[in-house]
């Protein structure tokens, strides 16, 4: 995709677009920054999602001190990989699907994001951290990859949403469950399970409208979906998606097993590979997984 600007080290920001995140309103994005381009105080950079680590890249090579990033979780992980541990402040534009870091920390439009450049206040958080691969959000491991590998190949035809009720549909009528044994500070448990999610900081889990204030922050929630039939899956299903509308709290199912850790270390014995996501990307793991907090591994701009 086009770039718009040059960018140059007196530029005190960057803007990243990833126009292939969300719905790819690139026009909306480029609206939202154009008053502090006009201004000469921003530099737009259009990409897909597998220029977003290059751009950022390029961006923070140039001498740019603020790089903001406009797409999903995915977009800001890739982008938050390039930046860590170094005075790069980075500003998490939700242009995404569902947005849950930069929302987690109070950007809810583009507009909030826009007003952040230069003004908000910079906060040092926490990324979680799994073999060499950082993460924002959320490690999953089991049956929520399924469900994203049917929405990418489905999405296209159908939709996103249609894509990913199917791959929920195809996910449950599956369901392939593994032998995993999780050993945490405090704990070691063997469970034979279909889901297993981490989420790293206090009220992480993406559809729970309770905040539990018992979590350290950082630290990780760790969920793990108990050994059910498909009728039973079903139902948690059709809890879980309830919670998302604010009737109960799917935090507290019985379904599941739910317990925090400062670390841990998941094992399986499948010798092919696990599937998981990070952040909602796609990857495959090999067993034994080390998942730990690095504390203030990332300075973002949040509203003050």
């Amino acid at each position: 995709m086009a770039e718009l600007h040059e960018s140059g080290g007196d530029r005190r920001a960057t803007v990243v677009i990833n126009g292939s995140a969300g719905e790819g309103d690139v026009g909306a994005a480029r609206a939202a920054f154009d008053e502090l381009r006009a201004a000469g105080d921003v530099v737009i950079r259009e990409t897909d999602s597998a220029g977003v680590a290059p751009a950022v890249r390029t961006a923070r090579s140039l001498g740019a001190s603020e790089i903001v990033v406009v797409g999903g979780d995915g977009s800001i992980q890739r982008s938050a990989r390039e930046v860590a541990g170094n005075c790069v402040v980075l500003v998490p534009a939700p242009g995404g699907t569902l947005n849950h870091f930069a929302r987690r920390y109070g950007v809810e439009t583009l507009e909030d994001a826009a007003a952040l450049v230069g003004r908000g206040r910079v906060e040092e958080v926490p990324l979680g951290v799994v073999d060499d691969l950082l993460f924002l959000n959320t490690l999953t491991i089991g049956a929520y990859s399924s469900v994203l590998d049917i929405r990418e190949r489905l999405q296209h035809r159908v939709g996103k949403w249609p894509a990913a009720a199917m791959g929920f549909a195809g996910a449950l009528l599956r369901m392939p469950r593994g032998r995993f044994i999780i050993e945490t500070e405090t704990r070691m448990l063997e469970r034979t399970t279909g889901l297993i999610w981490i989420g790293l900081g206090r009220g992480s889990w993406p559809l729970s409208h309770r905040i539990r204030q018992d979590l350290p922050d950082p630290a990780f929630e760790v969920v793990v979906l108990r050994e059910l039939g498909r009728l039973a899956t079903a139902a948690w299903l059709i809890r879980l998606l309830a919670g998302a509308f604010g009737h109960g709290d799917p935090a507290d199912d019985p379904a599941i097993e739910r317990f925090q850790a400062r670390s841990l270390v998941v094992r399986s014995d499948d010798d092919r590979g696990m599937g998981a996501t990070l952040d909602g990307d796609l990857v495959t793991l090999a067993s034994p997984l080390f998942v730990s907090v690095v504390d203030r591994a990332l300075r973002i701009r949040v509203p003050a």
